[in-house]
């Protein structure tokens, strides 16, 4: 049983991945938005102009001006959804993050679309962190995968 506090550092995650998923309909001046792919978009995200931003062909990779805080986009066809976590957690393993501890999992709902959540409560080469990783059903054909 998870404790008042267990629920209340979910309930802050989610309103930070809320957030986070806001950015995709937040339409700013101070904004750049960002469409992958251009044609039949998987994702439409809106990003601030002073986060560092690369944009693959496959994904998007963004990092706060601090550099405190760093997320990840990307899409693969449903049926490749697995591989796609199994890549990005072979990648976060090369990077020095510990992710032999068995993530805490959690459903979620982000506008009715229903994702589950991967926490690592551990460390990187920099120290303790924490890394999300959140899959959801982009589109009948399509999963994300977001990491933060």
């Amino acid at each position: 049983m998870r404790s008042w506090h267990g629920h209340a550092a979910w309930a802050m995650r989610g309103v930070a991945l809320g957030s986070l998923l806001a950015l995709t309909g937040a339409g700013t001046a101070w904004a750049k938005e960002i469409v992958l792919p251009e044609k039949n978009p998987a994702v439409t995200l809106t990003i601030p102009d002073d986060w560092k931003t690369e944009v693959r062909d496959t994904e998007v990779v963004s990092t706060s001006p601090d550099g405190d805080v760093s997320f990840e986009v990307g899409f693969e066809t449903r049926a490749d959804r697995d591989s796609l976590v199994k890549d990005k957690v072979s990648f976060l393993r090369k990077q020095k993050v510990n992710l032999s501890i068995k993530p805490v999992e959690q459903a979620m709902d982000f506008g009715g679309t229903p994702a589950r959540v991967q926490r690592y409560r551990t460390t990187d080469k920099y120290g303790t962190t924490i890394v999300d990783l959140v899959t959801l059903d982009a589109s009948r054909d399509r999963a994300l995968l977001m990491t933060i």
